[in-house]
Protein backbone atom coordinates (compact mmCIF):
# COMPACT_ATOMS: atom_id res chain seq x y z
CA UNK A 1 0.00 0.00 0.00
CA UNK A 2 1.26 3.32 -0.80
CA UNK A 3 2.04 5.95 2.14
CA UNK A 4 -1.37 8.07 -0.03
CA UNK A 5 -2.93 5.38 0.28
CA UNK A 6 -2.14 4.49 4.20
CA UNK A 7 -3.00 8.19 5.31
CA UNK A 8 -6.11 9.32 7.27
CA UNK A 9 -8.59 10.93 5.76
CA UNK A 10 -9.07 14.57 6.46
CA UNK A 11 -11.10 15.38 9.21
CA UNK A 12 -13.99 18.05 8.48
CA UNK A 13 -13.39 21.11 10.59
CA UNK A 14 -15.63 21.61 13.40
CA UNK A 15 -18.19 24.17 12.92
CA UNK A 16 -17.85 27.46 15.27
CA UNK A 17 -19.81 27.65 17.59
CA UNK A 18 -18.67 31.14 18.59
CA UNK A 19 -15.59 33.28 16.66
CA UNK A 20 -13.96 36.32 18.69
CA UNK A 21 -12.76 39.28 17.21
CA UNK A 22 -9.59 37.92 16.57
CA UNK A 23 -11.04 35.04 14.53
CA UNK A 24 -10.91 32.42 17.02
CA UNK A 25 -13.23 29.44 16.33
CA UNK A 26 -14.75 28.06 19.71
CA UNK A 27 -16.12 24.76 19.02
CA UNK A 28 -20.04 23.69 20.67
CA UNK A 29 -19.71 21.89 24.33
CA UNK A 30 -20.42 18.42 23.11
CA UNK A 31 -22.85 17.63 26.22
CA UNK A 32 -24.58 20.70 25.40
CA UNK A 33 -26.95 21.69 29.24
CA UNK A 34 -26.15 18.06 30.24
CA UNK A 35 -23.18 17.21 33.12
CA UNK A 36 -20.18 19.28 33.78
CA UNK A 37 -19.18 21.40 30.56
CA UNK A 38 -15.46 21.61 29.68
CA UNK A 39 -15.61 25.41 31.35
CA UNK A 40 -17.72 27.40 33.46
CA UNK A 41 -20.69 26.20 35.77
CA UNK A 42 -23.01 23.23 35.14
CA UNK A 43 -26.46 24.15 33.83
CA UNK A 44 -28.77 22.30 35.94
CA UNK A 45 -27.82 21.09 39.85
CA UNK A 46 -27.18 17.88 39.19
CA UNK A 47 -24.13 19.04 37.35
CA UNK A 48 -22.99 20.55 40.39
CA UNK A 49 -21.09 19.44 43.17
CA UNK A 50 -21.70 19.85 46.60
CA UNK A 51 -19.42 22.18 47.15
CA UNK A 52 -21.00 24.53 44.51
CA UNK A 53 -24.26 24.14 45.97
CA UNK A 54 -23.47 25.08 49.21
CA UNK A 55 -20.55 27.26 49.36
CA UNK A 56 -23.13 30.65 48.70
CA UNK A 57 -26.10 31.46 49.41
CA UNK A 58 -29.34 32.86 47.71
CA UNK A 59 -29.56 33.46 44.75
CA UNK A 60 -26.32 32.28 43.79
CA UNK A 61 -26.13 28.59 46.34
CA UNK A 62 -28.26 26.76 48.34
CA UNK A 63 -26.59 27.69 51.61
CA UNK A 64 -29.63 27.36 53.53
CA UNK A 65 -31.00 24.02 52.56
CA UNK A 66 -27.17 22.66 53.01
CA UNK A 67 -27.42 24.16 56.60
CA UNK A 68 -30.36 22.35 57.28
CA UNK A 69 -30.73 19.30 59.55
CA UNK A 70 -31.71 17.00 56.58
CA UNK A 71 -29.27 18.48 54.10
CA UNK A 72 -27.47 15.24 52.95
CA UNK A 73 -30.91 13.64 51.45
CA UNK A 74 -31.92 17.16 49.62
CA UNK A 75 -28.80 17.37 48.53
CA UNK A 76 -28.58 13.96 47.47
CA UNK A 77 -32.19 14.17 45.67
CA UNK A 78 -31.12 17.60 43.61
CA UNK A 79 -27.70 15.67 42.43
CA UNK A 80 -29.97 12.52 41.37
CA UNK A 81 -32.51 14.51 39.26
CA UNK A 82 -32.41 13.32 35.54
CA UNK A 83 -30.59 15.25 32.48
CA UNK A 84 -33.57 16.16 29.73
CA UNK A 85 -33.47 13.45 26.45
CA UNK A 86 -31.92 15.92 24.18
CA UNK A 87 -29.27 18.16 25.38
CA UNK A 88 -27.91 19.61 22.81
CA UNK A 89 -29.67 21.80 19.78
CA UNK A 90 -28.08 22.53 16.79
CA UNK A 91 -29.85 26.18 16.62
CA UNK A 92 -31.93 28.08 19.64
CA UNK A 93 -34.51 31.19 19.23
CA UNK A 94 -34.47 32.57 22.73
CA UNK A 95 -37.79 35.04 22.53
CA UNK A 96 -37.95 38.02 24.88
CA UNK A 97 -41.50 39.63 25.31
CA UNK A 98 -40.65 43.52 24.19
CA UNK A 99 -43.47 45.18 21.91
CA UNK A 100 -40.86 45.67 19.55
CA UNK A 101 -42.01 42.07 18.17
CA UNK A 102 -45.58 43.25 17.24
CA UNK A 103 -45.30 43.59 13.44
CA UNK A 104 -41.99 41.74 13.32
CA UNK A 105 -43.11 39.09 10.72
CA UNK A 106 -40.51 36.84 13.07
CA UNK A 107 -42.73 33.97 13.83
CA UNK A 108 -41.54 31.70 10.84
CA UNK A 109 -37.71 32.67 11.29
CA UNK A 110 -38.01 31.82 15.01
CA UNK A 111 -40.14 28.84 14.07
CA UNK A 112 -37.26 27.49 11.85
CA UNK A 113 -34.42 26.69 14.97
CA UNK A 114 -34.09 23.42 16.25
CA UNK A 115 -35.40 24.86 19.96
CA UNK A 116 -37.33 27.54 20.94
CA UNK A 117 -36.97 29.14 23.91
CA UNK A 118 -39.45 31.65 25.74
CA UNK A 119 -38.72 33.22 29.41
CA UNK A 120 -41.53 33.42 32.61
CA UNK A 121 -44.65 33.05 30.88
CA UNK A 122 -45.04 34.89 27.95
CA UNK A 123 -47.38 33.44 25.36
CA UNK A 124 -46.58 32.07 21.36
CA UNK A 125 -48.85 33.31 19.10
CA UNK A 126 -51.96 31.05 19.74
CA UNK A 127 -51.56 31.52 23.22
CA UNK A 128 -51.64 35.19 22.52
CA UNK A 129 -54.41 35.62 20.17
CA UNK A 130 -56.56 33.73 23.60
CA UNK A 131 -55.67 36.54 25.79
CA UNK A 132 -58.00 39.27 26.96
CA UNK A 133 -55.23 41.85 27.23
CA UNK A 134 -54.12 41.46 23.91
CA UNK A 135 -54.17 44.22 20.96
CA UNK A 136 -55.95 41.97 18.80
CA UNK A 137 -56.94 38.21 18.49
CA UNK A 138 -56.03 37.23 14.63
CA UNK A 139 -54.30 34.34 15.41
CA UNK A 140 -52.21 34.00 12.16
CA UNK A 141 -50.95 37.58 12.36
CA UNK A 142 -49.66 36.64 16.23
CA UNK A 143 -48.06 33.17 14.69
CA UNK A 144 -46.12 35.60 12.07
CA UNK A 145 -44.79 37.79 14.35
CA UNK A 146 -43.84 35.96 16.99
CA UNK A 147 -44.66 32.51 16.46
CA UNK A 148 -45.92 29.09 17.16
CA UNK A 149 -43.18 26.98 18.75
CA UNK A 150 -42.11 26.68 22.58
CA UNK A 151 -39.32 24.25 23.10
CA UNK A 152 -38.07 25.05 26.52
CA UNK A 153 -39.75 27.51 28.62
CA UNK A 154 -37.14 29.50 31.12
CA UNK A 155 -39.24 30.70 34.64
CA UNK A 156 -38.30 31.52 38.39
CA UNK A 157 -39.85 29.45 40.79
CA UNK A 158 -42.53 32.10 41.92
CA UNK A 159 -43.58 31.98 37.86
CA UNK A 160 -44.28 28.13 38.32
CA UNK A 161 -46.62 28.89 40.99
CA UNK A 162 -49.12 29.74 38.83
CA UNK A 163 -49.61 26.73 36.53
CA UNK A 164 -51.86 23.97 37.15
CA UNK A 165 -49.23 21.33 37.24
CA UNK A 166 -47.40 23.12 40.18
CA UNK A 167 -47.55 20.43 43.05
CA UNK A 168 -49.75 22.16 45.19
CA UNK A 169 -52.49 22.50 42.94
CA UNK A 170 -52.09 19.07 41.48
CA UNK A 171 -51.47 17.06 44.46
CA UNK A 172 -54.38 15.82 46.65
CA UNK A 173 -54.44 16.71 50.54
CA UNK A 174 -52.00 16.68 52.73
CA UNK A 175 -49.26 18.12 50.13
CA UNK A 176 -51.50 19.85 47.84
CA UNK A 177 -54.84 21.52 47.26
CA UNK A 178 -55.21 18.97 44.23
CA UNK A 179 -56.93 15.66 43.23
CA UNK A 180 -54.26 13.41 42.38
CA UNK A 181 -52.28 11.11 44.23
CA UNK A 182 -48.98 11.62 42.46
CA UNK A 183 -47.28 13.96 40.00
CA UNK A 184 -47.68 10.91 37.02
CA UNK A 185 -50.37 12.90 34.11
CA UNK A 186 -48.35 16.26 34.58
CA UNK A 187 -47.70 18.23 30.90
CA UNK A 188 -44.52 17.21 28.91
CA UNK A 189 -44.49 19.72 26.88
CA UNK A 190 -42.71 22.32 26.67
CA UNK A 191 -39.76 21.71 28.59
CA UNK A 192 -39.70 23.74 31.64
CA UNK A 193 -36.43 25.11 33.44
CA UNK A 194 -36.87 26.79 37.00
CA UNK A 195 -35.02 29.14 38.53
CA UNK A 196 -35.14 28.76 42.84
CA UNK A 197 -33.74 32.27 43.96
CA UNK A 198 -34.75 31.26 48.06
CA UNK A 199 -33.91 27.51 48.29
CA UNK A 200 -34.04 26.23 51.76
CA UNK A 201 -35.84 23.62 54.35
CA UNK A 202 -38.71 25.75 54.92
CA UNK A 203 -39.00 28.43 52.17
CA UNK A 204 -42.18 28.91 50.42
CA UNK A 205 -41.68 27.07 47.45
CA UNK A 206 -38.33 26.42 47.08
CA UNK A 207 -38.28 24.30 50.14
CA UNK A 208 -37.03 20.73 49.71
CA UNK A 209 -40.21 19.17 49.55
CA UNK A 210 -41.33 20.80 47.57
CA UNK A 211 -38.43 20.85 45.11
CA UNK A 212 -38.81 17.23 45.49
CA UNK A 213 -42.69 17.18 44.56
CA UNK A 214 -41.59 19.14 41.50
CA UNK A 215 -38.33 17.87 40.33
CA UNK A 216 -37.74 14.45 41.69
CA UNK A 217 -40.52 12.36 39.92
CA UNK A 218 -40.23 10.02 36.53
CA UNK A 219 -42.34 12.21 34.62
CA UNK A 220 -41.13 15.43 35.82
CA UNK A 221 -40.90 17.70 32.59
CA UNK A 222 -39.05 20.74 34.65
CA UNK A 223 -35.48 20.87 35.19
CA UNK A 224 -33.83 22.68 37.59
CA UNK A 225 -31.19 25.79 36.95
CA UNK A 226 -27.99 25.58 39.16
CA UNK A 227 -27.20 28.58 41.29
CA UNK A 228 -23.96 28.39 40.33
CA UNK A 229 -25.09 29.56 36.75
CA UNK A 230 -26.49 32.61 38.07
CA UNK A 231 -23.33 33.76 39.98
CA UNK A 232 -21.71 32.87 36.26
CA UNK A 233 -23.73 35.26 34.50
CA UNK A 234 -23.14 38.00 37.14
CA UNK A 235 -19.68 37.84 37.00
CA UNK A 236 -19.01 37.82 33.56
CA UNK A 237 -21.77 40.04 32.90
CA UNK A 238 -23.11 42.30 35.47
CA UNK A 239 -19.38 43.45 37.43
CA UNK A 240 -19.20 46.87 38.66
CA UNK A 241 -23.06 47.21 37.80
CA UNK A 242 -25.35 49.12 40.95
CA UNK A 243 -28.88 47.72 41.73
CA UNK A 244 -28.60 44.22 39.68
CA UNK A 245 -28.78 41.75 42.59
CA UNK A 246 -29.91 39.08 40.55
CA UNK A 247 -29.43 38.33 37.03
CA UNK A 248 -32.82 38.49 35.20
CA UNK A 249 -35.06 35.60 33.46
CA UNK A 250 -34.39 36.93 30.68
CA UNK A 251 -30.18 36.39 31.02
CA UNK A 252 -30.59 33.54 32.47
CA UNK A 253 -32.50 32.15 29.82
CA UNK A 254 -29.73 33.30 27.47
CA UNK A 255 -26.93 31.89 30.05
CA UNK A 256 -29.06 28.53 29.41
CA UNK A 257 -28.84 28.84 25.64
CA UNK A 258 -25.39 29.42 25.59
CA UNK A 259 -24.92 25.98 27.35
CA UNK A 260 -26.99 23.96 25.34
CA UNK A 261 -27.36 25.08 21.63
CA UNK A 262 -25.10 25.67 18.82
CA UNK A 263 -25.81 28.67 17.90
CA UNK A 264 -28.36 31.23 19.85
CA UNK A 265 -30.99 33.92 18.29
CA UNK A 266 -32.38 36.80 20.12
CA UNK A 267 -35.63 37.92 19.63
CA UNK A 268 -37.90 40.66 21.59
CA UNK A 269 -35.36 41.82 23.46
CA UNK A 270 -35.26 45.47 24.55
CA UNK A 271 -35.00 48.10 27.17
CA UNK A 272 -37.97 50.03 26.66
CA UNK A 273 -36.96 53.39 26.17
CA UNK A 274 -38.41 53.56 22.84
CA UNK A 275 -41.98 55.48 23.92
CA UNK A 276 -43.93 53.93 20.76
CA UNK A 277 -43.32 50.68 21.82
CA UNK A 278 -45.22 48.30 25.00
CA UNK A 279 -43.42 46.69 26.98
CA UNK A 280 -44.77 43.55 26.68
CA UNK A 281 -46.08 42.97 23.19
CA UNK A 282 -49.03 40.36 24.78
CA UNK A 283 -50.43 43.29 26.80
CA UNK A 284 -50.16 46.77 24.54
CA UNK A 285 -53.22 48.20 25.39
CA UNK A 286 -54.59 51.75 23.89
CA UNK A 287 -53.00 53.23 26.92
CA UNK A 288 -49.47 53.04 25.94
CA UNK A 289 -46.71 51.26 26.90
CA UNK A 290 -45.91 49.89 30.14
CA UNK A 291 -42.71 51.58 32.16
CA UNK A 292 -39.53 49.04 32.31
CA UNK A 293 -36.41 48.01 34.00
CA UNK A 294 -33.23 49.08 31.59
CA UNK A 295 -31.19 45.93 31.37
CA UNK A 296 -26.88 46.53 31.86
CA UNK A 297 -24.21 44.47 30.00
CA UNK A 298 -20.87 44.95 30.60
CA UNK A 299 -19.51 44.20 27.60
CA UNK A 300 -15.84 45.70 27.69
Amino acid sequence: MSSADSRQPARMPSPCHFEDSAGTCFPAPSRGACGRPAAGRPAFVQGATVTELCEKNPPYGFGPLCRAADSSSSLRMLRGLRDPARCFYRSCAVVGASGNLLGSRYGAEIDSHDAVVRINLAPDGPMTARSKAAPHRHEPTWISDVGARTTWRVLTMEGYGYLTHYSRFWLAPPHGHGSHPNMSGVPQDPLLAVVCHEPGRNMGRCRAERLAHTFAHSESASYLINPGLLGEIASDEFRGVRGQKTPSTGMVAIALARKMCGAVHLYGFGNGSCGSSCYHFYECTASGSNPSQDHFLNVS
